[in-house]
């Protein structure tokens, strides 16, 4: 089991130290880059081209290193509000695990 607020705690002195004055609104379109790459990966598997196919190792290997870029971003963006992520994600699935669409 990962332990979430230890992770964005030493995100934040990596952040710090690699992005000195860094402001919140550049974590926002990494996080929003990222899920560019997030769409490109599923496009061209979808299509089937760039020899990329959505059953071959490449997609998920790409999907995956932008969901995880997206959310290292957006620990970013937490880290300068002084949001705490792992609250965030816990009440958001409270709320929307009660949610009956059918």
């Amino acid at each position: 089991m990962i332990d979430l607020r230890q992770i964005q705690a030493d995100h934040k002195k990596w952040q710090d130290q690699n992005f000195p004055g860094w402001e919140p609104w550049e974590c926002l379109v990494g996080a929003q880059e990222e899920l560019g790459e997030l769409c490109h990966a599923f496009l061209k598997g979808h299509q089937g081209i760039r020899g990329k196919n959505l059953d071959d190792e490449v997609f998920p290997d790409e999907a995956r290193d932008a969901i995880g870029d997206t959310i290292v971003f957006l620990m970013g963006l937490c880290n300068a509000y002084g949001w705490d992520l792992e609250n965030i994600l816990e009440t958001t699935w409270q709320d929307v695990s009660q949610r009956r669409w059918r």
